[in-house]
């Protein structure tokens, strides 16, 4: 999906479609700021990249845990999307089932 379709958003548009990718959804932002609409989704990377940075991870090249600022239990769960929407406190909270206490 391309938000915005100024000049470089149509130009991302072509590019795509000429590379025969898609589906390709183009969508005003003006669009769905008027009409209250909700859009959501995920930009993920390939197969490859994936495999990629597990390799590094797995290697000692990227330091996964440097990430991880907290650690809960089931029981946590609210606790843990309630402070992820504070960026400032935490960039990632691995909820571990095996945890009794939250």
């Amino acid at each position: 999906m391309v938000l915005g379709l100024g000049p470089i958003g149509l130009g991302v548009v072509a590019v795509l479609k000429a590379r025969g990718q898609g589906p390709v959804v183009a969508v005003d932002p003006g669009v769905v700021a008027g009409k209250e609409l909700d859009i959501r989704g995920s930009f993920g990377g390939s197969p490859g990249e994936y495999r990629q940075t597990l390799r590094d991870i797995a290697e000692g090249r990227i330091d996964a845990g440097a990430v991880i600022t907290g650690v809960t239990g089931l029981g946590g769960l609210a606790w843990a999307i309630a402070e992820l929407g504070e960026p400032e406190r935490h960039a990632k909270i691995v909820v571990d089932p095996s945890l009794v206490a939250g």
